[in-house]
C-alpha cells in the first residue's frame, strides 16, 4: 500500500496513498510515549505542522473515546482501546482455519444467523476466495491473508441490510415516510 515517489536530486520519500488525520498523528505519538504530558506531545515527530490547540483537540478526542485516560492535571496514558470484530471478520477468520468447512459449521461457530452466513459465503465466492465443493460445503482457493478481503463486495443485499442497521440505529428509517401532517413522532 506504499507508493515510492521520486524527485530530482531527493531522497525518494514513502508515503501512505491514505492520508492519515492528526488524530491518527497524534494516537501514534501517544502510543509510542506511553505516559506523557501535553508539551511532550506537542515536541513529538509528525510529518507536518501542528499547533497546541490541535494536538488539545486531537486528545479531547482520543480522551472522549477512552483511548487515552488523564492520571494528573497535565499528565496522560494511552491505554488504547479494544475493537470488536464484526460478523464477517469472525466469518473470515473461521473460512482461513478450516480451509474447508460446511455453513453448518461457519454458522454454529461464528454465531451469525443462516442467512448472514450464506451471504458472506456467496459474496466471497464470487469474489474467487472460495469455492462450493457440493450443497453446503465449501473449500478456500484463494487466501490473501488475515484480513478481511472484501466487506460487501458486489453484495447487493448486504450493502441494504448495512444502510437498514444504520439508519434504524441514528434513528431516521429512510424505507417509511409520515406524509400525514401531524401524525409526526
Amino acid at each position: 500500500m506504499e507508493q515510492r515517489v521520486k524527485g530530482r536530486g531527493r531522497k525518494p520519500e514513502v508515503r501512505d496513498q491514505k492520508p492519515r488525520t492528526m488524530t491518527d498523528l497524534v494516537r501514534e505519538a501517544a502510543k509510542e510515549l506511553g505516559e506523557f504530558c501535553l508539551q511532550e506531545l506537542q515536541y513529538a515527530d509528525y510529518d507536518r505542522y501542528m499547533s497546541r490547540a490541535q494536538i488539545r483537540g486531537a486528545l479531547g478526542g482520543l480522551k472522549r473515546i477512552g483511548e487515552i485516560v488523564m492520571i494528573e492535571p497535565d499528565k496522560f496514558r494511552y491505554r488504547g482501546i479494544a475493537k470488536e470484530r464484526t460478523k464477517l471478520e469472525v466469518v473470515w477468520h473461521l473460512i482461513r482455519s478450516h480451509r474447508s468447512f460446511s455453513t453448518d459449521e461457519i454458522e454454529r461457530l461464528s454465531g451469525a444467523a443462516r442467512g448472514t452466513v450464506l451471504d458472506y459465503l456467496s459474496c466471497f465466492g464470487r469474489a474467487g476466495y472460495i469455492r462450493n465443493i457440493k450443497k453446503g460445503h465449501w473449500q478456500l482457493v484463494k487466501d490473501p491473508g488475515p484480513g478481511t478481503p472484501v466487506t460487501t463486495w458486489g453484495c447487493k443485499k448486504l450493502q441494504g441490510i448495512r444502510q437498514e442497521k444504520s439508519a434504524a440505529l441514528s434513528g431516521r428509517s429512510g424505507s417509511v415516510k409520515n406524509t400525514k401532517p401531524g401524525l409526526g413522532r
